[in-house]
Order: C-alpha cells, then sequence, then structure tokens
C-alpha cells in the first residue's frame, strides 16, 4: 500500500461526505469525477464532507500535544496509551504521528478537488451560486486551517531569520495530481499559501455573517483563523486586528457563571462558539478516554495521564474555571484509591451514549481571541491594551478579581500564565511553548509517587526539555519520506 503514503494520493470513493446542512446524513456510497459537480446540491455534499472528516481527526491534536508538554503526567494506570508523547520518545515511523500527517493531505486532496471543480459547477439562480461560491469559501478557509495545523506540527518556528531557508516549511499542494512527489518549499511560502487561502475565504464568505455556535465557517471564523495563524507568524498586528474584529462583533460574549461555563463543555452549548462542529453521540473516539476513563465496575476513574499539581493550583477557588475544566474524582490507581483532580473538559455522558459521545469540536472560542489580542498588543508595543484584553476575559472568569496593572515582562508572564488557564487540554501548550522559546519541565505530580509511574522515573516524572529540543518539531512520517525523496527530514530524526 505504498501509493497511499503519498502526500496528496486518495481514492475519490473513499471520501467521506454527507448530504445535508445538519452535517448527519451518511454518505455517498460511490462517486466518480464526472457526476461528482454537476450541480449545487454535488458541491453541498462535499463541503459537508469536509467538515466530517474535520471532526473525525480533530481530538488527535487536544491529547497528543498536551500530553508532550508540562500539563500532564502519566499515572500507575498508564498502558503506554500515546506514552511516546510523554517520554518524548518520538520517531519517524511512529504511527499516531503518521496518521496526523496522511489524514490532513487525504483531506487537502478532496478539498483541492473541490477547489478546482467548484467554480465550473452549473448554476439555476443567483442565489445557488452564492451558496457554491460560499462552499469554495469554505474551501479555502479549510485548506489555510489544515496547512496552519501541519505548519505548527511539522515544521520550525517562523522567524525572519529562517524564513526563507529551504525545506523547513511543508510540501505544499493546491491542486489533485495523483503523482506529484514535491519538495518542502520555505516557511514565508507555507505562510504565504495560508494567507492567501485565507483572504480568498474573506472575499468569497464575506456575506456569510457570523453566528454564536456556527457549524460551518463563517466570514468570523476566517477572521479568528487569521488571528491564529498570524499569531503562529509572530504577525502581531494582523493577529491584533483580527482578534479584535470579531469581539467587536458583540456577538460572542463572555459567561461569567460556572453554570454557562460548564454548558459549553458538559452540552455543547453555544456560549463563546465562534465555530464548533457538529458530532453525532455515536461518532468517533471519545474525548474523555485518556483524562478520565471510568470503571464501570467500581464508580472509580481510571485515567492514564492526570494534571499535574501545578496546573491545579493554578485555579483559585475564586475562579469559575476550577471546578469546570478541572474536577475531583474517586480514582482507582495500581497503588491504591484516592481522590484526584482530574480533566473535566470532556466530562463523561454529558448527554447522548455515556460510553460513546464525543463533544463537539471547538475550533475557535471568543476567548482565545482575547488572549491572542492581549498577546499581540503587548508584542506591538500597545501595553494598556494588551492589559485590557487581559482583564476583560480575566473579569469573566474570576470573581472580584483584581486587574492586572503589571507592564513590561511580568504583563506577559500574566498573559502566558492566563492563557494556561483558559486552554488548558484544548491542544494549543506545546504550540505556545514552542511559539515563546519555552522550555518543557515536568513538573510534580499530583499525589507524589502514589499516583505516577515513576519507572523509569526520568520518563514520567522529571523529563525536561530545552526549548531547543529538536522533538519540538515532529518528523515527517518514514513512509513519506521513503517514498517521496524529494522531501527532506527534519533535523535530529
Amino acid at each position: 500500500m505504498k501509493v497511499i503514503n503519498r502526500i496528496i494520493l486518495i481514492a475519490l470513493g473513499a471520501v467521506t461526505l454527507s448530504n445535508c446542512e445538519k452535517l448527519d446524513q451518511n454518505p455517498y456510497n460511490s462517486i466518480t469525477t464526472k457526476n461528482a459537480f454537476e450541480s449545487a446540491s454535488d458541491a453541498l455534499y462535499w463541503r459537508d464532507g469536509f467538515y466530517r472528516t474535520l471532526r473525525a481527526n480533530f481530538t488527535f491534536l487536544e491529547k497528543r500535544t498536551d500530553i508532550q508538554s508540562d500539563l500532564l503526567n502519566a499515572t500507575t494506570n498508564f498502558e503506554n496509551r500515546e506514552g511516546f508523547f510523554q517520554s518524548w520518545s518520538i520517531l519517524s515511523n511512529n504511527g499516531s504521528i503518521a496518521s496526523m500527517w496522511f489524514d490532513r493531505y487525504k483531506a487537502l486532496a478532496d478539498i483541492n478537488l473541490s477547489i478546482e471543480k467548484f467554480p465550473s459547477i452549473p448554476t439555476t439562480s443567483a442565489s445557488e451560486r452564492t451558496q457554491v461560491d460560499q462552499y469554495l469559501g469554505e474551501a479555502y478557509a479549510l485548506r489555510a486551517y489544515i496547512y496552519l495545523q501541519l505548519a505548527q506540527r511539522y515544521c520550525p518556528q517562523y522567524s525572519d531569520a529562517n524564513k526563507n531557508t529551504p525545506d523547513l516549511g511543508l510540501p505544499l499542494v493546491t491542486s489533485y495530481d495523483i503523482k506529484a512527489l514535491p519538495a518542502r518549499t520555505t516557511l514565508a511560502q507555507t505562510f504565504d499559501l495560508i494567507y492567501s487561502d485565507i483572504e480568498q475565504a474573506k472575499t468569497l464568505l464575506s456575506s456569510k455573517a457570523g453566528v454564536q455556535g456556527a457549524t460551518t465557517f463563517t466570514i468570523d471564523a476566517v477572521r479568528a483563523l487569521e488571528a491564529r495563524a498570524a499569531l503562529t507568524k509572530g504577525d502581531y498586528t494582523k493577529a491584533y486586528q483580527a482578534a479584535t474584529a470579531v469581539i467587536a462583533t458583540g456577538k460572542y460574549p463572555l459567561v461569567n457563571t460556572a453554570t454557562a461555563l460548564d454548558a459549553i463543555w458538559r452540552t455543547d452549548a453555544k456560549n463563546e462558539s465562534v465555530v464548533q462542529l457538529f458530532t453525532s453521540a455515536n461518532e468517533g473516539t471519545p474525548t474523555y478516554s485518556l483524562y478520565t476513563s471510568l470503571s464501570r465496575a467500581n464508580g472509580k476513574y481510571t485515567p492514564d495521564f492526570i494534571p499535574s499539581q501545578w496546573v491545579v493550583d493554578l485555579y483559585q477557588g475564586n475562579d469559575i474555571r476550577k471546578n469546570v475544566y478541572l474536577k475531583t474524582f474517586p480514582t482507582a490507581f495500581k497503588t491504591g484509591n484516592f481522590t484526584t483532580a482530574l480533566v473535566n473538559k470532556y466530562p463523561i455522558g454529558s448527554y447522548g451514549s455515556a460510553n460513546s459521545y464525543v463533544h463537539a469540536a471547538k475550533i475557535f472560542r471568543v476567548a482565545e481571541l482575547y488572549l491572542i489580542a492581549a498577546e499581540a498588543a503587548y508584542k506591538t508595543g500597545q501595553e494598556t491594551q494588551a492589559q485590557d484584553y487581559l482583564n476583560r476575559l480575566r473579569r469573566a472568569r474570576i470573581t472580584g478579581v483584581t486587574d492586572i496593572t503589571a507592564t513590561g515582562t511580568t504583563l506577559f508572564e500574566e498573559i502566558k500564565t492566563e492563557r494556561i488557564r483558559e486552554l488548558a487540554f484544548e491542544g494549543f501548550r506545546l504550540d505556545d511553548l514552542k511559539r515563546w522559546g519555552d522550555p518543557v519541565r515536568r513538573h510534580d505530580p499530583q499525589g507524589g509517587t502514589n499516583y505516577i509511574t515513576i519507572q523509569p522515573a526520568e520518563q514520567f516524572y522529571r523529563l525536561n526539555k530545552p526549548a531547543t529540543d529538536f522533538m519540538f518539531v515532529w518528523p515527517i512520517p518514514l513512509n513519506d519520506t521513503d517514498i517521496n525523496k524529494n522531501i527532506k527530514q527534519n533535523p535530529g530524526y
């Protein structure tokens, strides 16, 4: 099966397409290029298929990158599920790393074909043409979103010093060509494409107004994507403009009660959501599986990974996130029974099936945009604005909080700390450390050695990594470098 390991190869009959705006219908049984782009309805099938694929792959980053970071410790229940991330034993032939790469390039093949074909789809009215153009805009937005994900994981941090260095960017594929074997581009070229696709999406989706809890990309979602991409690149002026533009719409007010915040995660309430993907009750792998893992036999929780003690200590008693993002449960480890603070952002059995429900993927939350605005304002010398956006988020989350008035590096550290509190366990931490040039320090666990895997201790307890460690960047999968000799492997692998 070498053919499927090529970057862009995909059998058209394997695309996952669904056939209604609710995004919950069955895909076509078969499809060919001759009959796949004949009407606006066909475009809708393709568009819905993009989202189905996206949500099927979304939980990957929520789990793996945070496990690799400093947020979690492996417990004595650990049985090597994703353990190489925790121990930084990362190899180019690892299946999880390869699956992220392949799944996203597979999705890109479908998107590229649609970008080629959507403009020539015949339509019967102006409104139908507008709909197809909007689907095209969503395709551009999703291509930019996927390439950004890939750049965050498989490319080094963008800088003026390395932006034009050959072979540090991604192999860029913008057309459906099953024979292409592209080389890696520069980081500048990679982000140029991401930016170009975002601009195309902004134009085509200009009339698709944002709405709280949208299940597909809107103009506000594209701006949120632009803010995240610009922050990743270090383009702070653009990041600030895009983030504040979404905030200024007033459509996504921050909640300020524990009940409302809990509903975002427990029942996928639309509060604060710029985009969250539709998810059916029995679709995919439960998000909570590594973080809680309830044993039905004894009613105790048996997680593989638990928040480090320093993460637990970040939340004060007057912080409404304290018992929403974390919650104390009876736990059973191989060393005995305890009471432990566990990740609660993806509660078990919120609705639907208690054993299989997958929470709606929160693609963009407005809280992230407040943090982007604060960081970008600080980086552009606008400390008053940085304080303002940081404090607006803190006032919504912490009862009776005192505003941050610090300046300079102290202000920046406050912004970084607030980003941990708000975005923990959503897959941001490793990329944040990479962007800031900060090291990973495996902090002391809850419960000391009673709770954690201590053999070998250096892997799961005191494993520290400097910011210069090459494993902050994942390797290009071995199968792909073997098949496509034009792809240069990342240094160190």
